[in-house]
């Protein structure tokens, strides 16, 4: 119970939020994990000693590796959220304003004084709702800095990065590991609007009232 409703909790409301699926999430419950690998080495020790021995050995180059790749190889390396941080603060200025998703993470480490908004509120992501927070957030604003995790699964269509590149004007753009920075301007006070991405050219002989 201890190891397997953990698991089948996360998996179950990913349905809901899919930002449930990191195995950081699963921390908590690596004790029960290792007690039962051990548990069958330990039984399996007493009917066949060298395959036991192999098992053992095999899980401490396995858990070696994965340690070298953790602690010295930076594709393995977490998102670096501090640096990313210590960036935005440094290349702001005043009459800026910062969107930023998944904010909780960001904020713990963001000392500056711009004022930022996180986005998607909800997830699904409401187009709609971002348009109009996003229009109310950049009056007054001289630039927009968005920052954003590039496999993002809170708005997986990069909808929000489109909004901005579209009637934007990207004057930085950066990356540190899997994080995305951008800087933009823009020449009016609300600039986001939806896009057709099929228009159509109709004439109905004015038959339509």
């Amino acid at each position: 119970v201890y190891l397997f409703s953990p698991i089948l909790v996360a998996y179950l409301i990913s349905f809901d939020k899919p930002i449930y699926g990191g195995s950081r999430y699963f921390l908590f419950v690596a004790p029960a994990f290792y007690l039962l690998i051990s548990s069958g080495i330990n039984a399996l020790r007493a009917r066949w000693l060298p395959l036991s021995l192999s098992l053992l050995a095999l899980l401490t180059v396995t858990s070696g590796y994965s340690l070298r790749n953790n602690y010295w190889i930076d594709s393995f390396a977490k998102d670096d959220y501090r640096g990313l941080a210590r960036l935005i603060e440094d290349r702001a200025r005043p009459g800026d304003g910062l969107v930023v998703m998944n904010g909780i993470v960001f904020d713990y480490y963001y000392k500056g004084s711009l004022p930022r908004i996180t986005l998607p509120q909800q997830y699904p992501l409401s187009e709609a709702e971002v348009l109009d927070e996003m229009n109310r957030f950049s009056r007054g604003k001289a630039r927009l800095w968005l920052v954003q995790a590039k496999n993002n699964v809170l708005d997986p269509d990069n909808f929000i990065k489109r909004i901005m590149e579209g009637p934007g004007q990207k004057i930085e753009a950066g990356a540190i590991r899997d994080l995305e920075y951008a800087a933009y301007t823009f020449s009016s006070d609300n600039p986001f609007q939806v896009s057709i991405g099929h228009p159509i050219e109709a004439v109905f002989g004015n038959r339509i009232s």
